[in-house]
């Protein structure tokens, strides 16, 4: 990871990515569309849509107005905490990679859409897909460490004392999970060196991209670089407005819909 918030830098010739012809950026682009289309009518296809639609022809729009301003917010501000830990992106690709991304959490089971990100970056920016894998782990983990305490705090001063066994059981997850933050370097080299193993012991490291990937895994992990306070700060920071922000595009969602 970087120790500093420093530009992208700028890559050799040989680095640049192979442009593509007119044609083929059509066809993508068509295939793209495609499979959104497919992907959208499947999640519609789950919906009751006629209930939808009663719900979203009384809803109030300046509610909805608000809850779109802020979905675009939290998009800026995903990017830019992204960004901060990229060192080969502009924060424009980091946008709309992490734009893709959204959209296809949404569509996809088992949150399949985080894989675009790496796969986005590596393609338009050059950026590593081990270092974003890592990157992806690390800014998971702090929303997870941040959504476990505000819940916490939420269930205490709305239950208090009659909550005192779920408090204590999110108190537990709070903590180990703060040990982890704190020893990330260690587990990801121990989680990085048990993949390994389990991948020798099955005889997958004898296929070319498995042993490939393995090793760009261990290269990324083995070259990490601390990240200095200041930038730990700012993460921090953009990863609490992150998560209020989610909460209050919620809230908006709700009041447009008469909740």
């Amino acid at each position: 990871l970087p120790q500093t918030l420093s530009p992208p830098r700028q890559r050799t010739m040989s680095e640049q990515p192979p442009e593509s012809s007119p044609g083929g950026r059509r066809r993508r682009a068509v295939v793209g569309l495609v499979i959104s289309a497919g992907l959208i009518l499947a999640v519609l296809s789950q919906m009751d849509t006629s209930t939808a639609w009663s719900r979203l022809g009384s809803a109030r729009w300046d509610w909805l107005a608000a809850a779109f301003g802020l979905s675009a917010v939290g998009l800026c501000l995903r990017s830019l905490r992204f960004w901060m830990l990229t060192q080969e992106a502009e924060l424009k690709t980091v946008i709309a990679a992490v734009a893709v991304q959204n959209f296809l959490n949404r569509v996809t089971p088992f949150r399949l859409g985080e894989l675009s990100l790496p796969y986005l970056l590596k393609r338009h920016a050059g950026e590593p897909v081990a270092r974003s894998l890592v990157n992806l782990l690390l800014v998971r983990l702090l929303e997870l460490w941040i959504v476990l305490a505000m819940g916490g705090l939420a269930l205490a001063l709305l239950a208090g004392s009659v909550a005192g066994e779920q408090l204590g059981i999110l108190g537990l997850f709070v903590v180990v999970l703060s040990v982890v933050l704190v020893t990330f370097g260690f587990w990801l080299r121990w989680g990085v060196g048990f993949l390994g193993t389990m991948l020798e012991t099955v005889g997958l490291t004898r296929r070319a991209w498995v042993s490939g990937g393995l090793e760009r895994l261990q290269n990324a992990v083995a070259n990490r670089r601390a990240l200095n306070l200041g930038l730990q700060i700012r993460i921090w920071g953009v990863s609490i407005a992150v998560v209020l922000a989610n909460q209050v595009l919620f809230h908006c969602f709700l009041c447009a819909l008469g909740y």
